[in-house]
């Protein structure tokens, strides 16, 4: 094979490596079951680099492996899925894969090739997949999760652009693994605050507390998406002179009604419409862009106006209005969710000033 040829031959690979790359991320960012997407990327990715057999394994605690995804070439019939094979269970290829290198297991320990002899193994590629154990309240760390595993009938000389695609690979399992993760963790604190005291016992939406803790949640999971997170912070004008003229039921009948408008605007499944404090309401909008969060603002001062509430001597209006400040952010590791807060609370805090309007607050 010429120079060229052989170039072209390399640009058409990467071009290939490309499409299963965005072909993962989509199947990732789509929140496909971890198991789904594990298989999607054993069966394309062989396919692609065109090996015999590739596998993804789970090590939970030592000594014990997991077969969760396997990938097999026409030509190759043997699966191990029933049988018991761990090449890297030899303390010394552990101990790379643990520091985060790839390994030939053969020539780190030569008494794996008789294994490898028996199986039809003439060449084997193991590489590390290495996931954050991700605590709320603690900092990250990274450990083995598992392998992502390449076994050759022939002998196989590993390009450098080869191997690049198939750390981008090992990555792409770390994120959905970590996705899955974050996602589980999310359902189980929902269920665990479903037990707990979770609304307003007023306006029947969720109450502070438990805004505080999906907040939290939902930073980490969209840091991990690259994902948009907005949140709106919404306050009655004058809403003390309201209550001095109206009175406690007045004021109560009041926030229920803007409750509910809350509630019929931002209705996906995944928003949420919380009690901030007192007459202030927060509104979180997961994977909502600045101008999606603007909108819902919108659709919200202009729907509960339309409830006309009375409001006698204020200054925007003779009915009840709503000032809303507005922020939206993609997390990152280096920024805090009191960020987020704190630009919603600026934004709010300058709507007040001119009244009846949403007002953005973005220069992070």
């Amino acid at each position: 094979m010429n120079k060229q040829t052989s170039w072209e031959t390399q640009c058409y690979q990467l071009q290939e490596h490309e499409y299963v790359l965005g072909k993962i991320s989509y199947a990732i960012y789509q929140k496909k079951n971890l198991q789904d997407i594990l298989n999607i990327i054993t069966i394309n990715v062989r396919k692609i680099i065109r090996a015999d057999r590739i596998l993804i394994y789970h090590k939970p605690v030592a000594n014990l492996d997991i077969l969760l995804s396997e990938s097999l070439s026409e030509s190759e019939s043997l699966s191990l899925k029933n049988i018991l094979y761990s090449s890297w269970n030899s303390d010394k290829i552990l101990h790379q894969l643990e520091q985060g290198t790839v390994c030939n297991p053969s020539e780190i320990d030569e008494s794996i090739q008789a294994q490898q002899f028996q199986l039809g193994i003439q060449s084997e590629l193991i590489l590390p997949i290495l996931v954050h154990n991700y605590h709320f309240e603690e900092t990250s760390k990274s450990q083995l999760w598992g392998m992502l595993v390449i076994h050759q009938r022939d002998r196989r000389d590993w390009q450098p652009f080869e191997l690049n695609f198939l750390n981008q690979i090992v990555m792409q399992v770390a994120i959905a693994i970590q996705q899955a993760q974050l996602l589980i963790q999310l359902k189980a604190v929902k269920e665990q605050l479903k037990q707990q005291k979770i609304k307003d016992d007023l306006t029947q939406i969720s109450n502070r507390r438990y805004f505080d803790k999906i907040i939290e949640i939902e930073w980490k999971r969209l840091e991990r998406e690259s994902c948009f997170l907005s949140l709106i912070l919404c306050q009655v004008d004058g809403f003390e002179h309201y209550h001095q003229i109206y009175g406690s039921a007045a004021r109560d009948s009041c926030l229920q009604l803007v409750a509910a408008v809350f509630l019929e605007t931002a209705k996906r499944p995944a928003d949420l419409v919380a009690r901030y404090d007192q007459e202030i309401f927060a509104i979180l909008l997961p994977n909502t862009h600045l101008e999606g969060a603007v909108k819902i603002a919108e659709a919200i001062r202009t729907r509960v106006k339309l409830l006309q509430i009375p409001h006698q001597d204020s200054p925007m209006s003779c009915y009840v209005t709503m000032s809303l400040g507005t922020t939206s952010i993609i997390p990152t590791p280096i920024q805090e969710v009191k960020t987020l807060i704190q630009h919603s609370e600026k934004a709010l805090k300058q709507a007040k000033k001119e009244g009846d309007c949403v007002l953005v607050r973005s220069d992070f």
